[in-house]
């Protein structure tokens, strides 16, 4: 064989092992809004996640539905659209809200004395 017919797995570039996971798609997205400070509708959505969150413009859709189902993105219909955002500092207010709440639920319960 010749040297030029040589197929050496070097010789060829190789696609990337893995792709990111379902969840770590959410989390691009969630980053990206984040990141954007603004609201968004879905068209502009469309257009914009598949370069942020490599996903296609087909499945933005339903991973916007899942993220305001979780409560992690809000969306507000103004006019005859919707817009969606998410803010960091929401986060931060969910998960002391929760903290608060498993703290109230730790507290000991002291008994009271039933009369007879």
């Amino acid at each position: 064989m010749h040297e030029y017919w040589s197929t050496a797995e070097d010789d060829f570039p190789q696609p990337p092992k893995s792709r990111p996971s379902h969840a770590q798609k959410l989390e691009m997205i969630l980053d990206y809004l984040r990141q954007s400070a603004t609201c968004h509708t879905l068209k502009e959505l469309e257009k914009e996640l598949p370069a942020a969150a490599l996903i296609t413009s087909m499945v933005v859709k339903d991973m916007i539905r899942e993220l305001t189902d979780e409560n992690k993105v809000k969306v507000e219909k103004i006019g005859s659209g919707n817009w969606y955002w998410s803010w960091a500092s929401d986060e931060a207010r969910e998960r002391k809200k929760t903290i608060a709440l498993l703290e109230y639920s730790l507290t000991p319960v002291t008994p009271t004395a039933i009369p007879s």
